[in-house]
């Protein structure tokens, strides 16, 4: 899977922001990430729309795999 990097990591995104930028569909960030499951771009879309919130692990993934522009925080509006 071909990894788009940002012009400026050091700007916290949301996941769904994060998600656009690099084109990916829900299906390419959940690969990227690697979310497994019955659906994982189903519920990668959930975090995307503010559905749902990763758990711990996956949190940790998403930090890993966006290389922290993507933190815990942006799930919960602190970072706008």
């Amino acid at each position: 899977m071909l990894f788009v990097a940002m012009e400026n990591t050091a700007d916290t995104k949301t996941l769904e922001e994060y998600r656009k930028i690099n084109h990916f569909s829900y299906t390419a960030l959940a690969g990227l990430i690697g979310i497994l499951g019955s659906n994982p771009a189903r519920t990668v879309e959930r975090w995307c729309k503010g559905e749902r919130t990763p758990e711990p692990a996956n949190m940790r993934k998403i930090i890993k795999r966006t290389n922290g522009v993507v933190k815990p925080e942006s799930f919960y509006g602190l970072s706008q």
